[in-house]
């Protein structure tokens, strides 16, 4: 058992490396964040929060493979496959089964694909949450602010999105796809319509297109059920269950506005139809406005681009704003004061990545992140 004072300071003190590292030789060697955050809560850490033992164990994590690369900590059972699920080594004849794919092509693949191309970030970061390290992964510049020089999430460092080879998804080399020596490649399908090149990924591996629309659970969970990893899925969708759980609100308003503006003179509304604003809807028994109807240029997981003049549509009697690759705040639009949130000072705008909200930086972060958010919109009420 590890004292709680030490895993206090831990979690407080950033820069104290030394307890960091001698938790690491006691912890186990996985890391997977789910189990690594549990058995900090059965040493010594239960007197933190879920999310709290979930950002150590992220900590942890770094720490140990920054100790192992400098050869200060054996390698162990360190894998992108997780402690549990050590990799299989690739034999002469690998072992192939069929699929069909989210457009209903049936693709032959390997039954354990040990090589794995992810075309976009979604794909990539299904595949680190369920315990795979893509052997490249594709990025857009800027999606994740937190990144700084970097292309990732802290979180996906954590689960080792360093040791793969990056590229841009907006301008992918095949050639250095091709160098890759892949045997599958996972491409999200709102990313495969824009396509007019998806054969180009087909003749360097057995391509698999997977359904998103269900935003970050369904890519978690068609990822999964791709490449054999249901089992790790249903972990993350349990533990995304039981923290939400803990997150049903009764508040007192009956509506709700959420939007970040847009380039070209737009902004983007979470509307009725989106995936994450009928999570918030339902978690605090609010009506989401405006609905779908306000626009017929809808997101593949719901919501709209609306033009800047229709922005007195956001009537909700509490207003959410987020941002997206933008700078510009709604409270810039000069029809902004008019909004009934804003007018009765209900308006919670903290600087929330809607990327991150919708599910681009993961399973884990999306969930983190509407605890914030919950908390925020509790407190609009006080």
């Amino acid at each position: 058992m590890i004292g709680n004072t030490t895993l206090t300071n831990l979690y407080l003190t950033t820069t104290d490396a030394g307890d960091l590292d001698a938790l690491a030789r006691q912890a186990p060697t996985t890391d997977d964040l789910l189990k690594l955050a549990d058995w900090l809560g059965t040493n010594g850490a239960a007197h933190l929060s879920a999310i709290a033992r979930i950002e150590l164990a992220e900590r942890l994590i770094t720490r140990r493979r920054f100790l192992i690369g400098a050869g200060v900590l054996g390698l162990g059972v360190i894998t992108g496959c997780g402690a549990e699920e050590e990799a299989v080594a690739p034999t002469g004849t690998a072992e192939m089964h069929t699929v069909v794919d989210a457009y209903g092509n049936e693709v032959v693949i390997p039954t354990n694909p040990q090589r794995i191309i992810a075309a976009d970030p979604t794909a990539t970061v299904a595949l680190l949450e369920l315990g795979v390290v893509p052997v490249a992964g594709g990025a857009v510049e800027g999606l994740f602010p937190e990144a700084g020089e970097g292309s990732w999430h802290p979180y996906h460092y954590a689960l080792g999105a360093g040791e793969m080879t990056t590229f841009s998804r907006n301008n992918t080399s095949f050639e250095l796809l091709a160098q890759q020596d892949a045997d599958l490649i996972l491409i999200p399908k709102y990313f495969a319509d824009r396509l007019e090149n998806l054969d180009d990924y087909e003749q360097i591996a057995p391509t698999v297109v997977i359904d998103t629309s269900e935003g970050v659970v369904g890519a978690v969970q068609n990822a999964a059920a791709v490449i054999g990893r249901t089992e790790r899925a249903q972990e993350l969708l349990d533990f995304r269950k039981y923290q939400l759980q803990g997150l049903a609100q009764d508040v007192s308003f009956e509506t709700l506005s959420i939007a970040h503006t847009s380039e070209g003179g737009n902004f983007f509304a979470f509307t009725d139809d989106n995936v994450t604003a009928a999570l918030i809807a339902d978690l605090l028994g609010v009506k989401i406005v405006p609905d779908s109807s306000i626009s017929d240029n809808p997101s593949d997981q719901g919501g709209a681009y609306v033009s800047i003049e229709l922005l007195g549509e956001l009537s909700g009697d509490v207003l959410l704003e987020t941002f997206y690759f933008s700078d510009t705040p709604l409270s810039s639009i000069p029809v902004y004061d008019t909004l009934p949130a804003v007018q009765a000072e209900r308006v919670v705008t903290e600087g929330f990545d809607a990327g991150v909200l919708e599910g681009s930086a993961g399973l884990v972060p999306q969930v983190l992140l509407l605890t914030e958010i919950i908390a925020k919109l509790v407190e609009v009420e006080l």
